[in-house]
């Protein structure tokens, strides 16, 4: 039961990673930032979700916030 769980689990973080995807290809990086901070609250350490979250917040000027991410990024890889 607790693996249906974990695959169930992935199958969701891969559904939220492709929907950010879309979100940052269409330029609706509100949106993208929305997703991916939803995918690094359930695995922190998701560097493809930390870089789009990062360039996320780039676009959106929030350049502090993108430096802050992309340091950490730099720290884990």
């Amino acid at each position: 039961m607790h693996t249906n769980g974990k695959i169930a689990s992935t199958a969701n973080l891969e559904v939220l990673a492709q929907a950010a995807i879309t979100a940052a290809l269409t330029n609706n990086w509100p949106e993208a930032a929305k997703i991916n901070k939803k995918i690094v609250t359930r695995q922190k350490n998701d560097i493809e979700a930390l870089l789009r979250l990062a360039r996320a917040f780039a676009c959106l000027g929030q350049t502090p916030k993108a430096a802050r991410i992309y340091k950490k990024v730099l720290e884990i890889d």
